[in-house]
């Protein structure tokens, strides 16, 4: 079984063209498949976000 693969909230920004922000926010109102790690940090499933992109999240 292979290791969960993490992304930062700025890799997803650079990916979506969005701020490091939007991406913090979309994580804190659960839009994203996002935990939080610590008190400001913020990494998202790379499986899961791949998922949503291409349609299959829903």
């Amino acid at each position: 079984m292979g290791e969960k693969v993490w992304l930062s909230p700025q890799e997803v920004a650079d990916a979506l063209g969005f701020s490091v922000k939007t991406i913090q926010r979309f994580c804190r109102d659960g839009l994203l498949p996002a935990i939080k790690f610590g008190k400001r940090r913020w990494l998202i499933d790379a499986e899961k976000f791949e998922r949503l992109l291409s349609g299959a999240g829903k």
